[in-house]
């Protein structure tokens, strides 16, 4: 059979964190605005489980959160998906390379994955125009992703409180 060197229970995983990801950015997302603020948190997952899993995880996660998006979003369909699958490529090969234990190495991966998104699709979006981009990424993004980074120390600390417990 095809099938039996496909681990279901790692696609069960990715389809549920899928699903959950999209199920925020699309109903929630609009509550976690602070002062123009926002959580980006399928970015924010991406890099978790790009440093948690490795750089074809991060990419296969990357591309099909990305294309989610690009769905709901259609005006430049692919585009979220090429850029997050290459975000969560590049941050998963450092998995084995950066001190990963420390707080300030993941919450500096967050921020910079952030930046990247959002000058890559600024500047793709506004057809190379990079006095637009760099005007969005100075007034919108560095704000949001101090945010997101404060955030995801909580993201980075539960996994590893919940595996002390339950081992």
């Amino acid at each position: 059979m095809i099938y039996k060197n496909i681990p279901f229970g790692r696609i069960f995983y990715i389809i549920i964190i899928l699903l959950l990801v999209v199920a925020f950015q699309a109903f929630f997302s609009e509550l976690t605005k602070i002062a123009g603020m926002k959580l980006y948190f399928p970015l924010l997952i991406l890099v978790y489980l790009s440093l948690s899993k490795g750089a074809k995880e991060g990419a296969f996660f990357g591309f099909l959160i990305g294309f989610i998006l690009d769905i709901l979003n259609p005006s430049f369909l692919g585009l979220n998906a090429l850029i997050k699958s290459t975000i969560g490529f590049a941050i998963g090969s450092f998995k084995d390379t950066l001190f990963l234990e420390s707080f300030i190495y993941k919450i500096t991966m967050v921020f910079l994955a952030i930046l990247a998104n959002d000058f890559l699709f600024f500047l793709f979006s506004t057809d190379l125009n990079f006095k637009i981009t760099v005007e969005n990424i100075w007034s919108i993004s560095i704000f949001s992703a101090l945010y997101t980074g404060g955030v995801g120390i909580l993201v980075f600390l539960i996994p590893k409180h919940l595996s002390v417990r339950l081992t």
